[in-house]
């Protein structure tokens, strides 16, 4: 059974990652904090998607502070930049600039994934790796996209449903925002009780239609209102704007 991350963890992110100087600190503790989702290991990327025109880009964010991994993700990068044919692949960048919901794959069901992404599937079964959740990462300006990919082994991947995907999403974008240093840039701004209140569910991780059953509203209502905060935070998604409203105390979890 997958031990679950309690919400106290979200809260004292904020306070963990503020008290440490370097970068590699906070990705340091970052990984004890989803150590308890049994991961296998995880990686942070965020720039430039690579492109057809743009082949080194994969190259340049592992060689700069774009880029931060554990040994097996490192390991992956290294194997995937030394082969000609994996490096042209376009791994996941379509989800990533087609939407930013957290995605949870399983490395043994490539019939349900594009061909071409079948050989980097079997890279990272090579390396214990049976399937993970890829958390999309997005600049508010929409120019630079990442994501942070915790991967996970047999067991794991057997009981999907059990890992916290918002637990984990939301630990993923408080991480983000210190690498981009947003959240040492702005003040609070402010929010509407009702902009909250959706905030505060999304952070628990309901859906639109959760939420507006739970206040009462039309669905559409309730995505104006996650929309509206959104924008106030300079957040890129509503997952992000959850972690950013807890980080200035607008909403407690």
């Amino acid at each position: 059974m997958t031990t679950q991350v309690t919400p106290l963890s979200i809260a004292s992110a904020f306070e963990n990652f503020s008290a440490c100087k370097q970068q590699e600190d906070v990705w340091d503790a970052f990984l004890e904090m989803v150590e308890p989702l049994g991961i296998k290991s995880a990686m942070y990327m965020f720039g430039e998607v690579p492109t057809q025109t743009n082949e080194k880009c994969l190259e340049a964010q592992f060689a700069s502070d774009t880029f931060f991994g554990s040994l097996v993700s490192d390991n992956f990068v290294q194997t995937v930049l030394a082969d000609e044919k994996l490096s042209r692949i376009d791994h996941f960048s379509k989800h990533w600039k087609q939407t930013l919901e957290p995605l949870l794959f399983d490395c043994r069901a490539r019939a349900e994934v594009p061909g071409e992404v079948v050989p980097l599937l079997e890279v990272l079964e090579d390396f214990g790796v049976s399937g993970g959740l890829m958390i999309p990462l997005r600049s508010f300006d929409g120019q630079h996209y990442g994501n942070c990919c915790l991967t996970f082994d047999a067991k794991h991947v057997n009981d999907l449903g059990s890992i916290p995907v918002a637990t984990a999403t939301a630990l993923a974008h408080i991480l983000h925002g210190h690498f981009e240093r947003r959240s040492e840039c702005s003040d609070a701004p402010a929010l509407s009780p009702r902009e909250m209140e959706c905030l505060k569910w999304v952070a628990e991780g309901h859906s639109s239609k959760m939420i507006a059953e739970r206040m009462g509203l039309k669905t559409h209502t309730t995505n104006e209102y996650i929309a509206n905060a959104r924008k106030k935070l300079g957040a890129a998604s509503r997952s992000e704007a959850a972690a950013r409203a807890v980080r200035f105390g607008l909403i407690s979890i």
